[in-house]
């Protein structure tokens, strides 16, 4: 299944809330709607209120990051053949790709949380590693925000991370945290669907409650950007890297400074940029485009994507975005942290910066650093 513009509508899309605009970072709209068809029942209670959670098990090492895995990954490297582009391109530092994506790690014993729309747990990509974490927006449920095809921004994030065919980890635990609401609307305009509450809070909770529950080794996708910075949820996320957790956020679609958003511009925070199919900075016709500067990290694959989409199918999505982004740089840090579990959240970043193969892209503004995304032999 190949998603054209009429699915851009989701797939594609800036999820945003009033003056300070939450945004899922895809170029459009997050839809409105109810949770994936594929979803379980929830356990009932208040809206905005943790659900009790069920997350994978895992025990992590002690030691630190060394030349050679040391933690539990594969003895031998596994090939996966038949790959999409995104996945092949991030074990190859040159041209042309072979149509292989080769580790030697698989994320097995790494907890991720996605916090975003939602997360469609029982699609099969999962195979059973994605559980419910918290819900803080509208009432609790199993599910992603779907439009009228299906389709979740959290499912389809999910699946890069860690889905058993597509993702970058597929041994990956996945657990849910729903920190944006299906009814946050499009573009800058967007109401705010919790009248009298600040339009970032759901997310600062949501980050609160992975800081406080997180079982290590652990690392968090973020795709998802304000319109301006916030004091609040910078200073969440930099409370929750200083607790030992690996935090990936988007470089936002805003096509400006990322510095300028949050969490782009919290401390400690891993910012990714959007690369596309043709190994360039992503900018698109309708003045969206790739967040840019100093507080970028590194670029990873954004354009012509291919995941899981919440009610149990698997799409290519034609569209770029920096949600698409974040979420491979957050595979390759669980493929990081199931090799290296007792790795800090610096040591996971300076490794990944350091691995980054430099100077291929093209169209990269200058004040931002050229490193695209490499599994650097994991």
């Amino acid at each position: 299944m190949r998603l054209g513009r009429s699915s851009r509508a989701m797939l594609g899309a800036v999820a945003a809330l009033a003056a300070l605009a939450v945004s899922a970072c895809s170029p459009e709209e997050v839809p409105g709607g109810g949770p994936g068809s594929g979803a379980v029942s929830p356990p009932s209670g208040p809206s905005g209120t943790p659900r009790p959670t069920a997350v994978p098990t895992g025990t992590p090492g002690s030691g630190l990051p060394s030349p050679r895995p040391s933690g539990a990954p594969a003895a031998e490297p596994v090939v996966r053949t038949g790959v999409p582009w995104n996945l092949d391109r991030l074990d190859q530092r040159n041209r042309p790709l072979d149509g292989k994506f080769t580790t030697r790690a698989d994320g097995r014993g790494v907890h991720v949380y996605v916090i975003d729309t939602g997360l469609d747990v029982k699609h099969a990509e999962f195979g059973g590693r994605a559980v419910l974490g918290a819900d803080f927006v509208g009432d609790p449920d199993a599910g992603d925000c779907s439009d009228s095809e299906g389709l979740g921004h959290g499912t389809f994030v999910a699946g890069i991370i860690g889905g058993s065919t597509y993702g970058v980890a597929p041994k990956a635990g996945i657990v849910r945290v729903q920190g944006i609401a299906c009814e946050e609307g499009s573009g800058p305009h967007a109401k705010d669907v919790s009248p009298g509450t600040a339009p970032e809070d759901s997310v600062v909770k949501a980050v609160e409650w992975v800081t406080a529950h997180a079982q290590r080794p652990a690392v968090v996708n973020m795709s998802l950007n304000l319109k301006n910075r916030s004091t609040a949820l910078d200073t969440a996320v930099g409370h929750m890297v200083e607790s030992g957790i690996t935090t990936v956020v988007a470089a936002g679609n805003f096509n400006d400074d990322a510095c300028g958003h949050s969490p782009a511009g919290a401390h400690g925070a891993i910012v990714v940029a959007a690369a596309t199919a043709a190994d360039r900075h992503w900018t698109d016709t309708d003045a969206f485009g790739s967040g840019h500067g100093s507080c970028v990290d590194l670029y990873a694959p954004a354009e012509k994507i291919t995941s899981a989409v919440a009610g149990g199918a698997t799409a290519t999505s034609d569209s770029a975005a920096t949600s698409w982004a974040a979420p491979h740089v957050t595979g390759v840090a669980a493929l990081y942290l199931s090799a290296h579990p007792g790795a800090t959240p610096a040591q996971v970043r300076s490794w990944l910066t350091g691995q980054a193969v430099r100077d291929v892209l093209t169209g990269v503004p200058a004040d931002t650093p050229n490193r695209l995304l490499h599994t650097g032999g994991l």
